[in-house]
């Protein structure tokens, strides 16, 4: 993957473009061409006194310490102080991630074995999937908890196997549930979290629905438990897919994840597929930008598919859901905010659970904002769009709290207690720094609320 020169300005004026540091940190762990690689290791040095790693950067640990200090040290000699300041945080990172993926593999293991022995088919998802699939080395891929793809018509079923086998979830899964979400937390007391699904993502249901996921599967195993994973073409859509999700996180990784499947020689993509899933999912746009970048990066991706893609954009509402799925959820405002709120009244209106017409929106914002009465609607809309109005007006006046959490120079997130999201303990981060933020305490994965995996 040489890397190909592009305008820094034209790259950062891309919605999907990672930040600067994040770009120059990337290119210096996945770049083949070691002279780039290096180069852009020096200049990622040279932005900060110290070495200072986001939650986002953190995820890159595990492959820098490759870098660092594997068979081949690329960026060996290479801004010595930087180096030798992360070499022992990267090589601690990569250990740990052995050690919190072990425990994840193991416990997941025991929750597809229990589906299976109901009878539920299971595919794995994201992280587990890629680090089954397209990782020579678990280890090199960080990850919160182990997603598990149910089909939905078996979901009454996967829950109580998952409960038999002692796994805890506080989220209901009532019709509501189901139309309005695409998985939920479970964990369990020893160290065990998943995410169950019966939507692979957050996006717009559609007829297929994960039909052409589920027949292009092939077996797998984890932790010696049998299951399937998705084909490449799959997984490189749910990487673009999520890297366009806003999370602390999740700006790295899935740049990561996607270069990973493109140059792994196991598998080619079916990009007739691809783009048909893509627009099928209304996810056009945000796959067009996502690679566009990873083409910057030099990955095997021919021009004319981003730009197939970037003619099936969506229309207004289409491109307002997108930006608020990729937006700070701190700072939304009012129009993207009821972008979310439109999205959530659609697919509740497709379940039959809200009638259709304006009362339907307003009964669907009264269960999103966990109101009694539909009435209450109006004043609390009143009071949230002053509140949000005025926070937007401080954060302009000061810039400084427009920082994303675990950006550099702002504070330490602060660790989840044990107990949160059904009741099972936390593991620390295995990135090396950061919380989970970006998900919600609540269990449930509604429309803008996509976590990682």
């Amino acid at each position: 993957m040489d890397g190909q020169q592009i305008s820094r300005e034209a790259l950062l004026s891309r919605g999907s473009g990672p930040a600067r540091s994040h770009d120059l940190l990337l290119r210096a762990v996945l770049l083949d061409d070691a002279a780039a690689a290096r180069a852009a290791w020096a200049a990622w040095a040279d932005l900060a006194p110290e070495p200072v790693l986001d939650d986002a950067s953190s995820r890159l640990l595990p492959l820098l310490y490759r870098r660092l200090a594997g068979p081949h040290p690329m960026l060996e000699g290479t801004a010595s102080r930087i180096s030798v300041a992360l070499s022992s945080r990267a090589a601690a990172a990569f250990q740990r991630t052995r050690y919190r993926n072990a425990l994840l593999f193991a416990e997941a293991a025991t929750a597809i074995r229990a589906l299976s022995d109901a009878g539920v088919d299971t595919c794995l998802l994201k992280g587990a999937a890629l680090a089954v699939t397209v990782y020579d080395e678990p280890a090199l891929r960080p990850m919160s908890d182990v997603d598990i793809l149910v089909p939905p018509t078996e979901l009454n079923l996967a829950v109580a196997a998952l409960q038999g086998a002692g796994f805890q979830t506080s989220s209901p899964f009532g019709p509501a549930e189901r139309a309005e979400a695409h998985a939920a937390g479970f964990t369990n007391l020893t160290y065990g979290s998943i995410d169950l699904h019966w939507r692979s993502l957050d996006v717009a249901a559609s007829a297929a629905g994960d039909l052409g996921l589920w027949a292009a599967s092939r077996p797998a195993v984890l932790g010696g438990a049998a299951t399937r994973v998705p084909a490449f073409t799959d997984l490189l859509l749910h990487a673009c897919v999520s890297g366009q999700r806003w999370g602390a996180d999740q700006a790295c990784r899935w740049v990561a994840d996607a270069l990973a499947i493109l140059t792994h020689p196991g598998e080619a993509v079916d990009w007739e597929r691809f783009e048909r899933e893509a627009v099928d999912k209304r996810e056009a746009g945000p796959v067009a930008e996502a690679l566009h970048y990873l083409r910057t990066l030099g990955a095997p991706v021919s021009a004319d598919v981003p730009a197939r893609l970037a003619r099936g954009r969506p229309g207004l509402a289409g491109r307002l859901l997108v930006q608020a799925r990729g937006q700070d959820p701190e700072q939304r405002g009012p129009l993207l905010a009821g972008a979310l709120h439109y999205e959530s009244y659609r697919r509740l209106l497709e379940g039959g659970i809200v009638p259709i017409g304006l009362l339907g929106f307003v009964r669907s914002a009264a269960r999103t904002w966990g109101l009694r009465s539909a009435w209450q609607v109006p004043m609390h809309t009143l009071v949230r769009g002053a509140r949000r109005l005025a926070q937007l007006l401080a954060q302009r006046a000061k810039p400084g709290r427009l920082r994303l959490r675990g950006a550099p120079g702002s504070p330490p997130p602060v660790a989840q207690g044990a107990g949160q999201r059904g009741g099972g303990p936390r593991l620390p981060d295995a990135g090396g720094g950061g919380s989970r933020g970006s998900r919600s305490p609540h269990p449930i994965r509604r429309p803008g609320n996509q976590p990682g995996g």
